[in-house]
């Protein structure tokens, strides 16, 4: 081939190109320790459209996830790696599917967002009965929680099996 025709392909082919959105964009929400990369999928608040959830690790407002919006409308979800340290991996996918339940369900109740992410986390096959039977004992651990959590770690997670169960 000769250069002419290399470089006259090379036109045709940059005339082709679309735009394409950053790889950053596509970034997956929340990645595990073990390579477990899941993408939470919520409407951006600016053009309505579902779009991948953000995921970063920062300061959760004491939290162990903090379900938010960026100014511009971008669903976020922020772990906060400091409180989830203590705990088995399990919890951090527990917290991802939970905060994923507030954006992807529009819901601010958090009873609701334990149900709906428990019920998404058994569908994706992403907790067996003995990652139930962690999260069961870490959130009997808690004690004493706010009322928009069923006031205690146990309320909180009988409440959200009993939801899940379909009870």
């Amino acid at each position: 081939m000769n250069w002419k025709v290399l470089a006259c392909s090379l036109c045709l082919l940059g005339s082709l190109t679309v735009n394409v959105p950053s790889l950053a964009q596509y970034a997956p929400t929340y990645v595990e320790k073990s390579g477990l990369t899941l993408t939470c999928y919520a409407r951006h608040r600016a053009s309505g459209s579902f779009v991948p959830v953000i995921g970063v690790n920062g300061n959760a407002r004491g939290y162990w996830g903090y379900a938010t919006y960026q100014p511009n409308g971008q669903p976020v979800i922020i772990f906060d790696p400091q409180f989830l340290l203590p705990y088995p991996d399990v919890v951090a996918r527990y917290v991802y599917y939970h905060e994923c339940a507030h954006l992807k369900y529009e819901t601010s109740n958090e009873i609701e967002a334990s149900c709906k992410g428990l019920i998404d986390m058994r569908s994706a096959g992403h907790v067996t009965t003995a990652g139930e039977n962690a999260l069961k004992r870490v959130h009997y651990s808690l004690g004493p929680l706010e009322p928009k959590y069923g006031g205690s770690g146990k309320a909180l997670w009988d409440l959200t099996v009993k939801c899940a169960n379909g009870n």
